[in-house]
């Protein structure tokens, strides 16, 4: 009797482990499917959210009042005046670009002002690789981690003539809640976004 049980354990537990392992191995590859599925999905969201700034923020730079606000310097400071750069890219932020945050920096990438924090408002901007590219010349954009939130952002030189540097402006929408779920209808896949704030 004793013997018929352990061959009977042996017998159900064998085939439960086996049923366990391919179980496993099938949710691995629908898991591996899927992923692979969800990387191209995730590329086409984050481009179109970046062209969709760029095109918004290419109005505010080329408009002849921005070009103008960041060509005249107070002359005590040799700066554009902030409160007037705050303002205009307030109303620029509510007509035209519809961003979560504008920021404008003058030609050495020091920040002038930003709509979601108040004045004076003051960072060097210099180093981070997205506004160094938009003062090379350059329309570029990233990924941001300000103030404990994540942002795709844009960023574009303002040229005064065509040619002559007065600064860059950026632009960003908020990586958030909503974003992981319009993501997760597109992808048929749960979403959730990781950001390690020791290396931002």
């Amino acid at each position: 009797f004793l013997a018929m049980a352990f061959l009977i354990l042996i017998a159900v537990g064998g085939a439960v482990a086996v049923a366990a392992y391919r179980a496993r191995q099938v949710a691995d590859a629908k898991i591996d499917e899927d992923l692979k599925k969800a990387g191209p999905g995730l590329e086409s969201f984050q481009q179109n959210r970046y062209d969709e700034l760029h095109r918004a923020l290419a109005v505010v730079v080329n408009n002849a009042g921005t070009i103008s606000m960041m060509s005249t310097l107070v002359p005590e400071t040799g700066e554009p005046d902030p409160a007037t750069v705050f303002d205009t890219l307030k109303r620029e932020q509510a007509s035209s670009a519809r961003a979560d945050f504008m920021i404008a920096t003058n030609p050495r990438g020091m920040a002038l002002a930003r709509t979601d924090r108040p004045l004076p408002y003051s960072a060097d901007l210099s180093a981070v690789p997205t506004i160094a590219g938009a003062l090379q010349g350059a329309q570029t954009e990233g990924v941001w981690l300000s103030g404990g939130k994540l942002y795709h952002v844009v960023a574009m030189p303002v040229l005064e003539g065509g040619s002559r540097l007065t600064g860059a402006i950026a632009a960003a929408f908020q990586i958030n809640d909503e974003v992981a779920s319009n993501l997760e209808r597109l992808l048929n896949t749960q979403v959730v976004f990781l950001a390690d704030a020791a290396r931002p």
